[in-house]
């Protein structure tokens, strides 16, 4: 028994809240049948039998007995008729009775928004069990509804964040293998007051398009979701061990989309939980060259480097990452702690010499010593403009604070200790 038909024999709300469906449907179809046109077809038979007597003379040329005689003659006469009647009306308008199919539908869609609006609940409580079955319910609703298809992905998604992977593998499957994608058209238009781009409903886009208010009017796509559902797809197969499944599956979809640069980070993505970073890597800069100005692949490119030890090959990909995108704060925080990582060997070789007396030797430790905060002096830039696009980030401050204090750059260090009790506080 799975746990759609558990949750049906145990959960009394989700009962009532199917029967209610269940009711409401049988409703909207009683009301909308008058409405619809009305055939009536019929088919007769008979079958008729008619015997008639008649007197008829005769001659006789009998020799023995010559003259005229009477003889009655019968006949027999048999009818068969048949007929077909088709007829096919329509009711030109029943107020009544399409003020009954409204109020059906209307019930009928109350309980389904009842339905998923209880489910939003229960994620929101992380009652993710539930919200997964009340959704896979509103899917079967309707399934052939692109919203409600809609429904069975947010059933999937539910389901691995309760860890019902073999339910969650279930309904990813079938979305796949329906082809779902989830992409829907978007609607945008940028106000001549403001110059600032909104998103707007279809029925908006339609008023606003002709309007001299607004420029800019276009019609955007969303992603698709594919990608995400066949690394899902292979990341539960690698929870449950099946790991040739999960590289099968991602393969299949790269085959179909050899372009699409989500499935190709997908397959990237699960080749470093397979822990093959070689085989990240490699993926990783094929995504580079398919998409060369996508600071996020350089970001990665520059983690999976640096954690390979490659520390100049990795500070090439993070100020690549931030020339094509300065915003992004755990650039920053990552080429700062790839700096820092050279104060290591340069400590340990001044922790060497701190105790000779030699001239060349005190002369090795002045010049360590100028290399170490000349490395303090590199990641400050940086550490400053992440605290310029993100003030409150405390990890940033803290460096920061300990770097100027390190390099006796008294005032600043007491602004960010100022700035760091302000935000503790």
């Amino acid at each position: 028994m799975d746990i759609y038909e558990l949750a049906l024999e145990n959960d009394a709300q989700l009962k009532a809240q199917i029967a209610q469906y269940s009711a409401d449907i049988e409703l909207e179809k009683l009301a909308l049948a008058p409405l619809l046109p009305q055939a009536r077809a019929g088919y007769s038979f008979s079958d008729s039998e008619n015997d008639s007597t008649r007197p008829n003379v005769i001659f006789n040329d009998d020799p023995l007995n010559p003259g005229f005689e009477q003889i009655d003659v019968t006949s027999v006469t048999e009818t068969e008729t048949d007929g077909y009647d088709v007829s096919l009306s329509q009711t030109l308008f029943d107020l009544s009775a399409w003020f009954g199919w409204r109020a059906g539908k209307e019930q009928t869609q109350q309980a389904e928004a009842d339905l998923v609006n209880s489910a939003v609940e229960d994620n929101k409580n992380d009652d993710y069990e539930s919200a997964s079955v009340k959704l896979y319910d509103a899917y079967l609703m309707n399934p052939e509804k692109e919203d409600n298809i809609n429904y069975l992905y947010f059933s999937a998604s539910s389901a691995v964040n309760s860890k019902l992977y073999d339910t969650a593998l279930e309904y990813y499957l079938k979305l796949k293998n329906m082809g779902y994608t989830g992409v829907v058209s978007e609607y945008f238009v940028t106000p001549v007051e403001t110059n600032i781009e909104e998103k707007v409903t279809q029925t908006e886009y339609n008023l606003f398009k002709s309007s001299k208010d607004y420029t800019n009017q276009r019609i955007g796509k969303t992603e698709s979701r594919l990608p995400e559902i066949v690394k899902n797809i292979a990341l539960i197969y690698v929870q449950k061990g099946e790991v040739d499944l999960a590289i099968s599956a991602i393969k299949e979809a790269r085959e179909i989309n050899p372009d699409d640069i989500n499935l190709l980070l997908s397959e990237a993505d699960l080749y470093i939980k397979l822990g093959d970073r070689a085989r990240f890597k490699e993926l990783m800069q094929l995504a580079v060259e398919k998409d060369p100005n996508n600071a996020i692949l350089y970001y990665n490119l520059g983690v999976i480097n640096g954690e390979q030890g490659d520390l100049e090959e990795a500070k090439k990909f993070y100020l690549k990452a931030l020339e094509l995108d300065n915003t992004y704060t755990a650039t920053y925080l990552n080429l700062v702690g790839l700096i820092l990582e050279g104060e290591g060997p340069i400590v340990e070789e001044m922790n060497k010499l701190v105790t000779s007396r030699k001239r060349s030797d005190l002369d090795k430790y002045d010049q360590l010593e100028e290399q170490r905060v000349g490395l303090y002096k590199e990641c400050l830039p940086y550490l400053e403009k992440l605290i310029e696009i993100d003030p409150n980030n405390i990890e940033a401050i803290k460096t920061a604070k300990n770097i100027y204090y390190t390099i006796d750059d008294i005032d600043n260090f007491k602004e960010m200790n100022t700035k760091l009790q302000e935000l503790e506080n």
